[in-house]
């Protein structure tokens, strides 16, 4: 379902973001990791939706890591996989 795959990756780590992120402004540290899809990087074709959903996590991720800056507070985005733009890449 096209929003299902766009909404999910994005409001639940926007939901979390909020929740927690009061309590590390206000202590002066934090991280926050988002496990991302290599789809966030690379654009294939047959999955629309799903790439665009996982581009508005990265872009939120991007977002938050700026609007957070000089708090204490770190923003990272770990890609699940190695994936370069030919296809999958597999590694030993």
């Amino acid at each position: 379902d096209l929003k299902l795959n766009l909404a999910a990756p994005f409001m639940a780590a926007m939901w979390v973001t909020r929740a927690f992120v009061p309590a590390m402004v206000a202590r002066g540290s934090g991280c926050i990791v988002n496990v991302q899809s290599p789809a966030a990087y690379c654009a294939f074709g047959g999955a629309t939706g799903y790439i665009a959903g996982r581009w508005a996590l990265r872009g939120l991720s991007e977002a938050t890591r700026a609007d957070l800056h000089g708090t204490g507070v770190h923003v990272q985005v770990c890609a699940w996989c190695r994936m370069c733009c030919m296809g999958t890449v597999a590694y030993p």
